[in-house]
């Protein structure tokens, strides 16, 4: 807001040097006090007009720095979300893919332990035969009655794993089926 301000006061003196020359300060009476009169209508009638605009245009200042400030936070906020759902779906991934590799080695132990069964179900057959094998040479020895072939076989049969209970029993049938000396 522009204005006419006193560079000379009757009581201090000068109190500001004027900007213009001294040549501005010499214009007619009638000039300076029309331009005076002037300056003053147009103070009078501009400040409230002035000040309305200076007001609207602060209100406007102050709504475009609203507007940037909701703007930002907006794009923050949608920054935070996108960063947000990124990191759910790299945790999802993460997690179906430590799911894949859990089930995949469930599979390869369910697979080791069928093989091992089968494994040692066939070694369980290959035993039962084999420890058939060696009752059948212990019967045979019993029924023979010759003491160092039915010690060799009842050994044997031990050997082989055959229980004693078994051993015992197909002696005991041996010798009753061998006739009376």
């Amino acid at each position: 807001a522009g204005g006419w301000m006193m560079c000379q006061h009757p009581q201090h003196g000068v109190l500001l040097k004027p900007a213009f020359p001294a040549s501005a300060s010499r214009l007619p009476a009638s000039n300076h006090s029309n331009q005076a009169s002037k300056t003053q209508a147009t103070i009078s009638q501009n400040p409230p007009e002035a000040s309305a605009n200076a007001a609207q245009a602060e209100q406007r200042l102050r709504e475009q720095r609203e507007a940037e400030q909701r703007m930002d936070q907006k794009r923050r906020e949608e920054e935070a979300a996108r960063a947000a759902k990124l990191r759910e779906q790299q945790e999802a991934e993460r997690r179906k893919a430590q799911q894949e590799q859990e089930m995949i080695r469930r599979e390869a132990e369910a697979k080791q332990r069928a093989e091992e069964e089968k494994a040692q179900a066939a070694l369980a057959v290959q035993l039962a035969a084999e420890q058939e094998q060696l009752l059948e040479a212990f019967a045979e020895a019993a029924a023979s009655g010759d003491p160092s072939a039915i010690k060799k076989a009842r050994d044997a049969a031990k050997k082989g794993g055959v229980p004693t209970k078994e051993i015992a029993r197909v002696f005991a049938l041996a010798q009753a089926q061998r006739p009376a000396e």
